[in-house]
């Protein structure tokens, strides 16, 4: 997706009239799926605790102005098949590093935005 974004916004940007972005949040775990609410007003779709994280990570996307950021989670689960990147080759700045970038369970770690490929 990531490859494929400076082709999609070229194609977009004279019908939008300006560029777009894209910010990705992942975060691994267990989460319900299902329908939600009445018979009248129902939605279907992710709920629970791992997807919520999920959603907040990629709004971090934003501050950080990162295309892709992931948890400790999800770092933990593909560190042997995916390539990824520590707080400073993201370029987050040393203050927010100490604060929002250790590894663990469900903190953020950034992915080197689009650069980062399967081995």
């Amino acid at each position: 997706m990531l490859d494929k974004l400076p082709k999609m916004v070229a194609k977009w940007k004279p019908i939008l009239g300006e560029e777009f972005d894209l910010g990705i949040g992942l975060n691994t775990g267990t989460a319900r799926v299902g329908n939600t609410g009445t018979i009248r007003k129902f939605k279907y779709g992710p709920l629970g605790t791992t997807v919520n994280l999920a959603s907040r990570v990629q709004g971090a996307t934003k501050h950080f102005k990162a295309r892709l950021i992931i948890t400790g989670q999800t770092k933990a689960a593909i560190e042997d098949s995916f390539a990824t990147g520590d707080s400073a080759r993201s370029g987050w700045s040393t203050s927010r590093r100490k604060s929002s970038s250790r590894t663990g369970p469900g903190r953020p770690t950034g992915l080197g935005g689009a650069s980062a490929r399967l081995r």
